[in-house]
Protein backbone atom coordinates (compact mmCIF):
# COMPACT_ATOMS: atom_id res chain seq x y z
CA UNK A 1 0.00 0.00 0.00
CA UNK A 2 1.18 3.68 -0.73
CA UNK A 3 0.00 6.64 0.29
CA UNK A 4 0.79 10.05 -1.25
CA UNK A 5 0.35 13.88 -1.21
CA UNK A 6 -0.30 15.45 -4.41
CA UNK A 7 0.84 18.90 -5.55
CA UNK A 8 -0.75 20.81 -8.58
CA UNK A 9 -0.64 19.58 -12.23
CA UNK A 10 -1.18 17.42 -14.78
CA UNK A 11 -2.71 13.57 -14.44
CA UNK A 12 -3.46 10.89 -17.20
CA UNK A 13 -5.84 8.19 -16.66
CA UNK A 14 -5.32 5.04 -18.62
CA UNK A 15 -8.67 2.75 -18.58
CA UNK A 16 -9.17 -0.22 -21.32
CA UNK A 17 -7.03 2.16 -23.66
CA UNK A 18 -8.28 5.25 -23.23
CA UNK A 19 -6.56 7.95 -21.87
CA UNK A 20 -7.79 11.63 -20.63
CA UNK A 21 -5.89 14.14 -18.94
CA UNK A 22 -6.66 16.52 -16.13
CA UNK A 23 -5.58 19.48 -14.07
CA UNK A 24 -6.01 18.36 -10.44
CA UNK A 25 -5.73 20.83 -7.23
CA UNK A 26 -3.55 18.82 -4.71
CA UNK A 27 -5.28 15.87 -3.34
CA UNK A 28 -4.02 12.66 -1.92
CA UNK A 29 -3.34 9.18 -3.74
CA UNK A 30 -3.66 5.80 -2.63
CA UNK A 31 -2.57 2.45 -4.53
CA UNK A 32 -3.74 -0.62 -2.52
CA UNK A 33 -4.15 -3.75 -4.24
CA UNK A 34 -3.76 -2.92 -7.94
CA UNK A 35 -6.13 -0.15 -7.17
CA UNK A 36 -5.73 3.79 -8.01
CA UNK A 37 -7.55 6.58 -5.88
CA UNK A 38 -7.16 9.93 -6.26
CA UNK A 39 -8.93 12.35 -3.70
CA UNK A 40 -8.98 16.15 -5.12
CA UNK A 41 -10.58 19.36 -4.62
CA UNK A 42 -10.76 19.86 -8.41
CA UNK A 43 -10.16 17.98 -11.74
CA UNK A 44 -10.61 19.94 -14.56
CA UNK A 45 -10.46 18.26 -18.22
CA UNK A 46 -7.45 19.79 -19.98
CA UNK A 47 -9.31 19.96 -23.22
CA UNK A 48 -11.82 22.14 -21.54
CA UNK A 49 -8.69 24.60 -20.14
CA UNK A 50 -7.72 27.66 -22.29
CA UNK A 51 -3.93 29.30 -21.76
CA UNK A 52 -4.91 32.98 -21.83
CA UNK A 53 -7.58 31.80 -19.10
CA UNK A 54 -4.82 30.22 -17.18
CA UNK A 55 -2.28 33.09 -17.74
CA UNK A 56 -5.08 36.03 -16.41
CA UNK A 57 -5.05 33.57 -13.18
CA UNK A 58 -0.95 33.51 -12.76
CA UNK A 59 -0.91 37.55 -13.31
CA UNK A 60 -3.91 37.93 -10.68
CA UNK A 61 -2.19 35.52 -7.87
CA UNK A 62 1.50 37.22 -8.68
CA UNK A 63 -0.70 40.34 -7.43
CA UNK A 64 -2.27 39.43 -4.53
CA UNK A 65 -0.42 41.34 -1.16
CA UNK A 66 1.60 39.31 0.81
CA UNK A 67 1.93 41.69 3.98
CA UNK A 68 1.75 38.81 6.37
CA UNK A 69 2.86 35.40 6.74
CA UNK A 70 -0.48 33.94 5.88
CA UNK A 71 -1.08 36.30 3.12
CA UNK A 72 2.37 34.95 1.68
CA UNK A 73 1.18 31.33 2.22
CA UNK A 74 -2.41 31.78 0.08
CA UNK A 75 -0.12 34.16 -2.68
CA UNK A 76 2.46 31.46 -2.84
CA UNK A 77 -0.42 28.75 -2.84
CA UNK A 78 -2.03 30.76 -5.53
CA UNK A 79 0.68 31.31 -7.60
CA UNK A 80 2.30 27.61 -7.23
CA UNK A 81 -1.94 26.21 -8.71
CA UNK A 82 -1.60 28.86 -11.63
CA UNK A 83 1.15 28.09 -12.50
CA UNK A 84 0.45 24.14 -12.91
CA UNK A 85 -2.73 25.00 -14.35
CA UNK A 86 -0.77 26.40 -16.95
CA UNK A 87 1.95 24.33 -17.52
CA UNK A 88 -1.12 21.75 -18.01
CA UNK A 89 -2.95 24.05 -20.41
CA UNK A 90 -0.15 24.33 -22.75
CA UNK A 91 0.26 20.43 -22.93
Amino acid sequence: ALIGRLGYGPLKLKVAGASERFFIDGGFVQVENDVVSILTARAIKVESMNVDDAKKNLEEALDMPSSSLATQKLRADAVNRARGMLRTARR
